[in-house]
């Protein structure tokens, strides 16, 4: 392989580096106690393979650290190849860089990243560990360094760029996209994979740094690679710079929290390898996994000995390999009995091992009584230096009832070892159940050979037993049962997509759902229930209730199924449903004083007085005429309550300062917190309310009192439906599309002359929500089967507007219709005669 050319970006980097000392950040892990049990991923829906690596991390905290070497985009597999040039060895982890900062076209840039994808996936085959961080370009920049990734940024533009909707957040969601089109390759492979972006965000350099609300980027990501993309594979690295103030500010500034990420881990440049940085690392970490991110220079021996054991992994920066550190310095760190290299990385599968999903080997010197480790009880014999045993030797005993045991996680096991002529019978058995005798006897002799294999068990613990029974057949000589390794069955299938969804019932902040039990090949043990992308529970059942939702708003639910070696299926058929409509009365008490809207405005003479009849215990009242008191408010109608008394009088009462109505507060024995008047159902929007003592009474009455007590305003109620719902009737062919700007995102569209959308609702007003856009046509609105509008759709510039391109209000009560059609049509500006429909909006 030719020695890459040093591209300009990476030598302004290190100019920028020399000149001002910056330490770059470096990626840290966090770490656990060593008795600790090692933390389950972040993601729920983790792929078996990320389980293992994570876990495997964890169990070599505090006796190993991983080497490691980052490789440019440009040249994937240089800088790990010079690793071997001057050691010998390669390392345990293999750097990639998916961002891209050297003016690359589109084509070049898909070319160089398939490469890093091809290459990721030959090193995972090899047994390696896959690590990969992404320079992200700014939101609307292009491929480079200084203006697109180290662009300067305001918090107001980096705000945009993290809020759903602007034109920026789009930007960011589709670069994303772009990325996880070849993160979903390895992950497709069974490739787990190390994820690391956004890095050095406690440093200024990078657009994202030092932003206040950097955690919304993380989350963005997080949540678009794992709930919209299903990069289950990915272990979630946040790494930091080294807090060396003023270059970098503390790690907790910008630490998304605990439950975001899995691993910590910093970059350390210039040898600045401070006990204070691994300290503050450690405890930000909470017992997670930490590590060297990034280094200049190598860690020292000692040191990762001594005061900094838990760093799981260090990985060198490209060229720093030969620049800023002496090959005797690489030979030395690489042949330390600390650090780890390729060829001794060793993950099971199940327990911590690359490529889980498949069948995992445990050699017999894997000794102890935890999870996929050989338990002997007895008298047992180890030999070695074998060319035909698994790893060159095994375990032997012919004492009757000594035994081994392995404790593993799988759906089956098989046993492997020696068959010969002197060899005997061993009772085998699982959980503690019925012996099966398995004859290890052979005329010749036949090692690492397949000696039984388990029934089907369900996805689990589980545990072997193996007993010297002390017999033999008549053939054999001895009595020799002989252990040389076993492998584990991991259920890989994973369970069918729930059908049948719907929805039974719905309340205004709550959905009931059902679906058809999935079915597996071992067992179905639960299902998770998405709203849109986000995870709204999870049950064991069939059914559920999701709650805490809004009234009267569009929602979108799937559900999939998962089983107990964690395989998750694909997702079920979206069920789009709507919950009830708002409760819409709004009372506003007498007290709530001001001049604002849903507030009581006193002109005049009024007193205060309390009773516990009135609501609140309290009220107020005049008898002066012509004071009165005043409430704004913004809905269809307005419902007046006070006191009724034997001494009180009349009110004139008006809306908008329309004709008075008179009001009679008489009764002839006291009555508190009464409904004394209703208006009539007014057009939506703001109005007033207006109380007058007009100074009469009726002849019963004995005087003019007027009292207030509270109003009850009765708002609009308003009810989305997305394009997806089932009770919008589609003709013809319409194309769904995915938007950030659209109502629950998505949207369809057609232009095909006389396709249509028909939609029944009950109400008195409705819109139609949509886009205008320079390539749309003409549509056709009818109402109730009549033709009552033509839309021009079009509008200048490129970028889609939603908007609300239809309204017909004064509809009157019950069941109407609302028809569009595409009518093939456009104006001679437009470009094309495309209709999309986002959603109906129905107010009452």
């Amino acid at each position: 392989m030719m020695i890459p050319r040093v591209p300009k970006w990476l030598k302004k980097m290190l100019h920028v580096i020399m000149i001002t000392a910056i330490a770059l950040p470096f990626l840290y892990a966090a770490s656990s106690e060593k008795a600790a049990a090692a933390s389950a991923p972040i993601n729920p829906d983790a792929s078996q393979a990320a389980k293992d690596l994570l876990a495997y991390l964890y169990s070599i905290e505090g006796t190993n650290i991983l080497s490691g070497q980052h490789n440019f985009l440009e040249a994937p597999d240089y800088w790990t190849n010079q690793v071997y040039a001057i050691t010998g060895k390669y390392p345990a982890v293999h750097g990639y860089e998916l961002g891209a900062i050297s003016g690359q076209t589109e084509a070049q840039l898909d070319d160089q990243r398939q490469a890093v994808v091809d290459s990721a996936i030959d090193w995972h085959e090899n047994g390696g560990i896959v690590t990969m961080m992404y320079h992200a370009n700014k939101p609307g920049t292009g491929y480079c360094w200084a203006e697109c990734v180290q662009a300067g940024t305001s918090e107001t533009e980096f705000n945009q760029i993290v809020t759903p909707g602007t034109t920026q957040y789009n930007q960011l969601i589709a670069n994303i996209d772009l990325v996880a089109s070849y993160l979903e390759q390895l992950r497709d492979a069974g490739v787990p994979v190390l994820w690391r972006p956004f890095h050095e965000m406690n440093g200024g350099w990078f657009w994202w740094g030092q932003q206040p609300n950097y955690d919304k980027l993380w989350d963005i990501m997080y949540d678009r690679f794992t709930n919209y993309h299903g990069l289950n594979n990915l272990i979630w690295v946040w790494n930091a710079n080294t807090p060396n103030i003023p270059w970098g500010a503390p790690y907790s500034n910008y630490f998304p929290g605990i439950n975001k990420v899995d691993v910590l881990a910093v970059d350390v440049y210039n040898n600045d390898y401070q006990q204070s940085y691994y300290d503050d690392l450690q405890t930000l970490s909470q017992g997670k996994i930490i590590s060297i991110g990034e280094s200049g220079q190598h860690p020292s021996p000692t040191t990762l000995a001594g005061t900094q054991t838990k760093y799981r992994w260090f990985m060198t920066w490209g060229e720093f390999l030969t620049n800023g550190n002496t090959n005797t310095q690489t030979q030395d760190l690489y042949s330390d009995s600390r650090v780890l290299t390729l060829d001794e990385v060793n993950i099971v599968p199940g327990s911590g091992g690359i490529g889980g999903g498949g069948a995992g080997t445990i050699d017999d010197s894997v000794t102890g009584t935890g999870l996929n480790q050989f338990e002997y009880v007895g008298t047992w014999t180890a030999t070695s230096g074998s060319g035909t045993k698994y790893n060159g030797g095994d375990h032997y005993s012919l004492t009757t009832n000594n035994y081994y045991q392995v404790d593993f996680n799988g759906t089956g096991i098989k046993l492997y070892g020696s068959k010969d002529a002197h060899h005997g019978i061993a009772a085998v058995s699982i959980d503690g159940g019925t012996e099966v005798d398995v004859d290890f006897y052979a005329a010749s002799r036949a090692d690492n050979a397949l000696l039984w294999t388990s029934p089907t068990l369900p996805a689990g613990n589980h545990s072997v037993k193996v007993r010297v029974k002390g017999t033999k057949n008549a053939s054999s000589t001895g009595y020799v049962v002989t252990a040389d390794r076993v492998v584990i069955d991991s259920d890989t299938v994973s369970p069918t997509a729930p059908t049948g969804l719907t929805s039974p019932s719905q309340t205004q902040t709550s959905v009931n759902l059902s679906w058809s039990a999935s079915t597996d090949n071992v067992g179905v043990t639960g299902y998770d229930v998405y709203q849109g992308s986000s995870l709204a529970g999870s049950t064991t059942s069939t059914s559920t209730s999701v709650t805490g939702l809004t009234a009267g708003t569009a929602y979108s639910f799937s559900v999939k199924a998962k089983d107990a070696a964690g395989n998750v299926s694909g997702a079920s058929s979206a069920l789009n449903v709507s919950t009830a409509a708002a409760g819409t009365e709004t009372t506003v008490n007498d007290a709530t004083t001001g001049t604002g809207l849903n507030q009581f405005e006193y002109a005049g003479t009024w007193n205060t007085s309390t009773g516990p009849g009135t609501y609140n215990g309290d009220d107020h009242y005049s008898l002066t005429t012509n004071s009165y008191y005043q409430v704004d408010f913004n809905g269809k109608q307005i419902k007046l309550y006070g006191s009724k008394d034997a001494h009180h009088g009349v009110a004139a009462v008006s809306i908008d300062g329309g004709t008075e109505a008179d009001v009679d507060f008489y009764a002839a024995s006291r009555v508190d917190n009464a409904l004394l008047w209703t208006s009539p159902v007014l057009a939506g929007g703001n109005h007033t309310l207006k109380v007058r003592v007009k100074g009469t009474k009726n002849a019963a009455s004995s005087g003019y009192v007027v009292t207030a007590d509270r109003v009850v305003i009765v708002a609009e109620s308003v009810v989305m439906t997305d394009d997806r719902d089932s009770a919008i009737v589609y003709g013809g062919s319409w194309t769904e599309d995915n938007w950030t700007g659209d109502f629950a995102d998505t949207e369809k569209y057609s232009k095909t002359t006389n396709d249509y959308a028909q939609f029944t609702f009950t109400g008195n007003r409705i819109q139609l929500i949509g886009y205008r856009q320079h390539n749309l046509g003409n549509a056709a609105v009818y109402i109730d089967g009549a033709l009552d509008a033509t839309v021009d759709l079009y509008t200048e510039g490129t970028g889609p507007q939603q908007s609300v391109l239809y309204e017909k209000s004064g509809l009157g009560s019950g069941t109407h219709t609302i028809k569009l059609v595409v009518t093939g049509t456009k104006n001679a500006a437009s470009s094309d005669c495309y209709v999309v429909l986002d959603a109906f909006k129905v107010i009452n």
